[in-house]
């Protein structure tokens, strides 16, 4: 519907409504502003192509949209704030660095969709966000992490996910010194899970960071370690009592200071582990 290649910085989009067009805004230059608009657009809402930076998608509305904002390339120190998204298959992708998605909300997402997707990035900032699936039942990821390095996941709210936290290694490094801290995942399958995810590197997705966690209410683990030399401390998990609190299935982690009640134990499958502090009532 409105697509800008010529290299122009500061274009804006304001107070529009996008509907059936199967690309929304497509951009690829610098400092573009889109703002207080609606998307329903069968591929993708907010394109920012290979190389878009400094951009600002504020206050919109995105429904049924393939992908609600897609960026692509280097697309740089982008922020997405204040937004909604419905019915998405994907809220956010992002392969850029820098950037801040902050204080949106994410609902209605069913098996296998995702609320923000992370791939290859460095340094970006996921916070004080809202996720919670379409029906009773646990569907979708709130936040995937995939090959990225240096995030910072801070205080969002998950609610009634297949999986709350998804940090897990792809084909390029694997997904290290990410900090997953104050967030609260209620009524997941699973609350945070870092992984290799089947891939057979070892140490892939290693030196991470949980910390200052809520799980409540997870019916099948509350957080989930499969890669090795990873650090779990300070979490709680809570009202959980048919799964394990924690559970190690990797090497030479750190686990201490974490709260179970009602929750099952530390389950140790793994070698070289330090368990230290851990409180279970």
């Amino acid at each position: 519907a409105f697509t800008k290649w010529n290299a122009i910085e500061g274009g804006q989009v304001r107070d529009c409504s996008f509907e059936g067009f199967n690309n929304g805004v497509f951009t690829a230059y610098h400092r573009c502003q889109i703002e207080r608009c609606y998307f329903s657009c069968p591929l993708v809402g907010v394109q920012l192509y290979g190389g878009a930076r400094y951009e600002k998608i504020l206050s919109c509305s995105f429904a049924e949209c393939g992908c609600g904002i897609h960026a692509s390339g280097l697309s740089d120190y982008s922020l997405v704030q204040g937004c909604h998204f419905s019915g998405c298959t994907s809220g956010v992708y992002f392969r850029g660095s820098n950037s801040r998605i902050v204080d949106n909300e994410f609902h209605h997402f069913a098996k296998s969709e995702v609320g923000v997707d992370l791939y290859e990035p460095n340094l970006d900032v996921v916070s004080h966000n809202t996720f919670s699936s379409s029906s009773s039942s646990s569907r979708g990821i709130a936040i995937q992490l995939k090959d990225v390095v240096g995030a910072v996941l801070a205080e969002n709210v998950i609610e009634s996910m297949s999986t709350g936290i998804f940090v897990k290694s792809g084909t390029r490094g694997g997904s290290t010194s990410n900090t997953v801290t104050g967030n609260a995942c209620y009524r997941c399958t699973s609350g945070i899970v870092l992984s290799n995810d089947g891939n057979g590197l070892e140490n892939n997705s290693g030196q991470n960071i949980v910390v200052g966690n809520t799980v409540r209410k997870a019916t099948s683990r509350g957080i989930y370690i499969d890669a090795d030399e990873n650090i779990v401390s300070s979490n709680q998990i809570a009202d959980s009592p048919l799964v394990n609190g924690v559970e190690l299935s990797a090497d030479n982690c750190v686990c201490t200071s974490n709260l179970l009640k009602s929750s099952g134990t530390v389950r140790d499958l793994g070698s070289g582990n330090q368990k230290a502090n851990n409180l279970v009532l």
